[in-house]
Protein backbone atom coordinates (compact mmCIF):
# COMPACT_ATOMS: atom_id res chain seq x y z
CA UNK A 1 0.00 0.00 0.00
CA UNK A 2 1.35 3.65 -0.95
CA UNK A 3 1.88 6.84 1.56
CA UNK A 4 -0.99 8.39 -0.22
CA UNK A 5 -3.22 5.46 -0.43
CA UNK A 6 -2.52 5.47 4.20
CA UNK A 7 -3.78 8.95 3.91
CA UNK A 8 -7.00 7.88 2.56
CA UNK A 9 -8.02 5.56 4.51
CA UNK A 10 -8.16 8.10 7.37
CA UNK A 11 -9.18 10.89 5.68
CA UNK A 12 -12.79 12.42 6.99
CA UNK A 13 -15.14 12.03 4.79
CA UNK A 14 -16.82 15.05 2.93
CA UNK A 15 -20.37 14.41 4.61
CA UNK A 16 -19.05 13.67 8.35
CA UNK A 17 -16.87 17.22 7.81
CA UNK A 18 -19.91 18.74 6.71
CA UNK A 19 -21.88 18.00 9.75
CA UNK A 20 -19.05 19.07 12.34
CA UNK A 21 -18.42 22.33 10.72
CA UNK A 22 -22.35 22.94 11.27
CA UNK A 23 -22.13 22.08 14.80
CA UNK A 24 -19.64 24.03 15.67
CA UNK A 25 -20.82 26.97 13.82
CA UNK A 26 -24.42 26.28 16.54
CA UNK A 27 -21.69 26.10 19.41
CA UNK A 28 -20.11 29.52 18.39
CA UNK A 29 -23.39 30.99 17.17
CA UNK A 30 -24.90 30.57 20.66
CA UNK A 31 -21.99 32.12 22.37
CA UNK A 32 -22.08 34.90 20.53
CA UNK A 33 -25.08 35.18 21.23
CA UNK A 34 -25.06 34.91 24.78
CA UNK A 35 -28.15 33.28 27.14
CA UNK A 36 -31.47 32.69 26.42
CA UNK A 37 -33.89 34.74 28.07
CA UNK A 38 -35.13 31.80 29.87
CA UNK A 39 -31.48 30.81 30.62
CA UNK A 40 -31.04 34.41 32.22
CA UNK A 41 -34.74 33.92 34.41
CA UNK A 42 -33.80 30.72 35.61
CA UNK A 43 -30.34 32.22 37.20
CA UNK A 44 -32.35 34.96 38.41
CA UNK A 45 -34.57 33.20 40.01
CA UNK A 46 -32.24 30.59 41.85
CA UNK A 47 -30.16 33.85 43.17
CA UNK A 48 -33.30 35.08 44.46
CA UNK A 49 -33.72 31.85 46.42
CA UNK A 50 -30.02 31.94 47.75
CA UNK A 51 -30.45 35.64 48.86
CA UNK A 52 -33.38 35.05 50.06
CA UNK A 53 -32.75 32.47 52.40
CA UNK A 54 -29.82 34.10 53.42
CA UNK A 55 -31.78 37.41 54.64
CA UNK A 56 -34.07 35.98 56.60
CA UNK A 57 -31.65 34.35 59.13
CA UNK A 58 -30.27 37.35 59.20
CA UNK A 59 -32.73 39.77 59.86
CA UNK A 60 -33.65 36.89 62.81
CA UNK A 61 -30.70 37.36 63.89
CA UNK A 62 -30.20 41.20 64.59
CA UNK A 63 -34.09 41.31 65.77
CA UNK A 64 -32.52 38.31 68.49
CA UNK A 65 -29.42 40.33 69.30
CA UNK A 66 -31.69 43.79 69.89
CA UNK A 67 -33.97 41.45 72.37
CA UNK A 68 -30.87 40.62 74.13
CA UNK A 69 -29.25 44.06 74.19
CA UNK A 70 -32.97 45.89 75.25
CA UNK A 71 -32.98 42.72 78.15
CA UNK A 72 -29.35 44.06 79.07
CA UNK A 73 -30.63 47.61 78.92
CA UNK A 74 -33.73 46.95 81.30
CA UNK A 75 -31.42 45.18 84.08
CA UNK A 76 -29.07 47.79 84.36
CA UNK A 77 -31.65 50.20 84.62
CA UNK A 78 -32.83 48.06 87.27
CA UNK A 79 -29.63 47.46 89.12
CA UNK A 80 -29.23 51.51 89.07
CA UNK A 81 -32.71 52.26 90.75
CA UNK A 82 -31.40 49.69 93.86
CA UNK A 83 -28.04 51.64 93.96
CA UNK A 84 -29.94 54.83 93.86
CA UNK A 85 -32.15 53.37 96.67
CA UNK A 86 -29.74 52.50 99.08
CA UNK A 87 -27.90 55.70 98.71
CA UNK A 88 -30.81 57.85 99.11
CA UNK A 89 -33.30 56.12 100.97
CA UNK A 90 -35.86 56.68 97.73
CA UNK A 91 -36.29 55.62 94.06
CA UNK A 92 -36.00 58.47 91.67
CA UNK A 93 -38.58 60.59 89.44
CA UNK A 94 -38.87 60.02 85.88
CA UNK A 95 -37.58 62.53 83.48
CA UNK A 96 -39.02 64.67 81.34
CA UNK A 97 -37.89 65.55 77.57
CA UNK A 98 -35.11 68.26 77.33
CA UNK A 99 -34.40 67.96 81.25
CA UNK A 100 -31.01 66.62 80.97
CA UNK A 101 -31.99 63.15 81.74
CA UNK A 102 -32.53 64.72 85.58
CA UNK A 103 -35.28 63.27 87.59
CA UNK A 104 -38.27 65.76 88.00
CA UNK A 105 -39.19 66.54 90.78
CA UNK A 106 -38.24 63.75 93.92
CA UNK A 107 -36.54 64.36 97.19
CA UNK A 108 -38.16 67.75 98.89
CA UNK A 109 -41.36 67.16 96.33
CA UNK A 110 -43.50 64.80 94.52
CA UNK A 111 -42.00 64.05 90.61
CA UNK A 112 -43.96 67.06 88.71
CA UNK A 113 -44.06 67.89 85.21
CA UNK A 114 -44.64 71.52 84.30
CA UNK A 115 -45.79 71.94 88.28
CA UNK A 116 -48.38 69.01 87.67
CA UNK A 117 -47.78 65.71 89.67
CA UNK A 118 -47.14 62.84 87.45
CA UNK A 119 -45.43 59.55 87.91
CA UNK A 120 -45.48 58.25 84.19
CA UNK A 121 -42.01 59.46 81.32
CA UNK A 122 -39.04 58.22 81.13
CA UNK A 123 -35.66 56.55 82.25
CA UNK A 124 -33.71 59.34 84.12
CA UNK A 125 -30.39 58.26 83.14
CA UNK A 126 -28.26 61.34 84.65
CA UNK A 127 -29.83 60.59 88.23
CA UNK A 128 -28.85 56.86 87.90
CA UNK A 129 -25.60 57.81 86.26
CA UNK A 130 -26.64 55.94 83.29
CA UNK A 131 -25.05 56.10 79.46
CA UNK A 132 -26.55 55.12 76.55
CA UNK A 133 -27.87 56.21 73.27
CA UNK A 134 -30.00 58.97 73.18
CA UNK A 135 -32.57 60.82 71.44
CA UNK A 136 -32.64 64.81 70.63
CA UNK A 137 -34.43 65.38 73.91
CA UNK A 138 -32.35 63.77 75.85
CA UNK A 139 -34.18 60.41 75.90
CA UNK A 140 -32.41 56.91 76.36
CA UNK A 141 -33.12 54.80 73.28
CA UNK A 142 -34.04 51.00 72.88
CA UNK A 143 -32.38 48.99 70.44
CA UNK A 144 -35.04 50.16 67.88
CA UNK A 145 -34.68 54.23 68.52
CA UNK A 146 -37.48 54.48 70.99
CA UNK A 147 -37.70 56.21 74.53
CA UNK A 148 -37.43 53.81 77.07
CA UNK A 149 -40.46 54.11 79.66
CA UNK A 150 -40.19 54.51 83.23
CA UNK A 151 -43.05 54.40 85.41
CA UNK A 152 -43.50 55.13 89.54
CA UNK A 153 -45.51 54.76 92.39
CA UNK A 154 -47.82 57.57 93.71
CA UNK A 155 -48.73 55.56 96.79
CA UNK A 156 -49.09 57.74 99.71
CA UNK A 157 -49.79 56.16 103.52
CA UNK A 158 -49.73 59.80 105.12
CA UNK A 159 -46.37 59.95 106.68
CA UNK A 160 -44.81 63.42 106.59
CA UNK A 161 -45.43 66.70 103.97
CA UNK A 162 -48.08 64.64 101.76
CA UNK A 163 -45.03 63.44 99.23
CA UNK A 164 -45.42 60.10 97.69
CA UNK A 165 -44.25 56.97 100.03
CA UNK A 166 -41.28 55.89 97.21
CA UNK A 167 -40.31 59.14 96.46
CA UNK A 168 -40.12 61.78 98.96
CA UNK A 169 -36.48 61.63 101.26
CA UNK A 170 -37.20 59.62 104.30
CA UNK A 171 -41.19 58.74 103.60
CA UNK A 172 -39.95 54.47 103.18
CA UNK A 173 -38.48 55.12 106.75
CA UNK A 174 -41.10 57.20 108.31
CA UNK A 175 -44.16 54.80 106.89
CA UNK A 176 -42.26 51.72 107.15
CA UNK A 177 -42.13 48.30 105.46
CA UNK A 178 -45.69 46.86 107.07
CA UNK A 179 -47.54 50.04 105.62
CA UNK A 180 -45.77 50.49 102.73
CA UNK A 181 -48.07 49.52 99.44
CA UNK A 182 -46.53 50.69 96.09
CA UNK A 183 -49.89 50.56 93.55
CA UNK A 184 -48.54 49.45 89.94
CA UNK A 185 -50.00 46.58 89.14
CA UNK A 186 -48.99 44.06 85.66
CA UNK A 187 -51.91 42.40 83.93
CA UNK A 188 -51.55 39.45 81.60
CA UNK A 189 -54.06 41.79 79.10
CA UNK A 190 -55.08 45.18 78.99
CA UNK A 191 -59.05 43.99 80.89
CA UNK A 192 -58.80 46.22 83.95
CA UNK A 193 -60.42 49.05 85.63
CA UNK A 194 -57.29 51.21 85.83
CA UNK A 195 -56.36 50.04 89.51
CA UNK A 196 -56.61 46.60 89.41
CA UNK A 197 -56.42 43.34 86.67
CA UNK A 198 -60.31 42.32 85.26
CA UNK A 199 -60.24 38.89 84.98
CA UNK A 200 -58.02 38.04 88.09
CA UNK A 201 -54.53 37.58 85.98
CA UNK A 202 -52.29 39.57 88.14
CA UNK A 203 -48.47 38.86 86.86
CA UNK A 204 -47.78 41.15 89.59
CA UNK A 205 -48.90 43.54 92.26
CA UNK A 206 -47.48 46.05 94.66
CA UNK A 207 -44.82 47.33 92.36
CA UNK A 208 -43.23 50.56 92.98
CA UNK A 209 -41.20 51.27 89.52
CA UNK A 210 -41.37 49.79 86.10
CA UNK A 211 -39.63 50.48 83.36
CA UNK A 212 -39.75 49.07 79.76
CA UNK A 213 -39.31 49.32 75.43
CA UNK A 214 -41.87 49.08 73.15
CA UNK A 215 -40.17 46.54 71.03
CA UNK A 216 -39.86 46.72 67.35
CA UNK A 217 -43.27 47.84 66.63
CA UNK A 218 -42.93 50.57 69.30
CA UNK A 219 -43.93 53.20 66.45
CA UNK A 220 -46.69 51.42 64.85
CA UNK A 221 -48.90 48.65 67.28
CA UNK A 222 -52.78 48.72 67.71
CA UNK A 223 -53.43 45.84 69.68
CA UNK A 224 -55.24 46.55 73.24
CA UNK A 225 -52.40 45.31 75.54
CA UNK A 226 -49.47 47.92 73.65
CA UNK A 227 -51.64 50.64 73.59
CA UNK A 228 -52.17 50.03 77.36
CA UNK A 229 -48.62 50.35 78.59
CA UNK A 230 -47.78 53.10 76.07
CA UNK A 231 -51.04 55.28 77.05
CA UNK A 232 -51.80 55.62 73.31
CA UNK A 233 -55.41 54.95 74.43
CA UNK A 234 -55.32 58.59 76.80
CA UNK A 235 -54.51 61.97 75.19
CA UNK A 236 -51.99 62.51 77.69
CA UNK A 237 -48.69 63.37 75.92
CA UNK A 238 -45.22 64.49 77.09
CA UNK A 239 -42.87 66.10 74.65
CA UNK A 240 -44.91 64.54 71.89
CA UNK A 241 -44.75 60.94 73.39
CA UNK A 242 -48.36 59.68 74.63
CA UNK A 243 -47.69 58.42 78.15
CA UNK A 244 -49.80 56.24 80.68
CA UNK A 245 -52.45 57.83 82.73
CA UNK A 246 -53.15 54.71 84.83
CA UNK A 247 -51.45 52.36 86.90
CA UNK A 248 -51.86 49.27 85.20
CA UNK A 249 -49.49 48.04 82.57
CA UNK A 250 -49.47 44.28 80.63
CA UNK A 251 -47.20 41.55 79.69
CA UNK A 252 -47.06 38.24 78.15
CA UNK A 253 -45.59 35.82 75.72
CA UNK A 254 -44.29 37.45 72.30
CA UNK A 255 -47.43 37.14 69.72
CA UNK A 256 -47.63 38.60 66.30
CA UNK A 257 -51.48 37.59 65.71
CA UNK A 258 -53.45 40.53 64.19
CA UNK A 259 -55.05 42.22 66.43
CA UNK A 260 -53.15 41.12 69.20
CA UNK A 261 -49.61 41.80 68.55
CA UNK A 262 -47.47 42.49 71.74
CA UNK A 263 -43.14 42.25 71.73
CA UNK A 264 -43.29 44.84 74.67
CA UNK A 265 -40.33 44.17 77.13
CA UNK A 266 -41.50 44.95 80.74
CA UNK A 267 -38.83 44.80 83.37
CA UNK A 268 -40.54 45.91 87.34
CA UNK A 269 -38.84 46.20 90.47
CA UNK A 270 -40.13 43.96 92.91
CA UNK A 271 -40.92 46.08 96.79
CA UNK A 272 -39.28 43.00 98.33
CA UNK A 273 -36.14 43.06 96.31
CA UNK A 274 -36.05 47.03 97.08
CA UNK A 275 -36.56 46.70 100.61
CA UNK A 276 -33.74 43.97 100.71
CA UNK A 277 -31.47 46.30 99.00
CA UNK A 278 -32.29 49.14 101.30
CA UNK A 279 -32.41 47.28 104.89
CA UNK A 280 -29.01 46.38 103.69
CA UNK A 281 -27.51 49.76 102.87
CA UNK A 282 -29.67 50.81 106.69
CA UNK A 283 -31.93 52.96 104.54
CA UNK A 284 -34.96 51.13 106.29
CA UNK A 285 -34.76 49.47 109.84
Amino acid sequence: MTFSHKVDKYRISPHLDSRLDTHLSRVLSRRQQGFSLLEIAVVLLIVGLMLGGLISPLSSQRHTLKLREVKTQLEEIQTAVLGFAAANGRIPCPTIPNNNGLESGGGAANCTSGGAPFSHGFVPTNSLGLSGPLDAQGLLLDPWGRPIRYSVTRADSGGTGGLWDFIGTGEMSAVGMATLAPDLVVCASASNNGTACSNGDAVASTVPVIFFSTGRDGGSFTSADQLENAGETSSATLGGHSIATDSVFTTHVTSTLAGSEFDDTVVWLSAQILYAHMMQARQLP
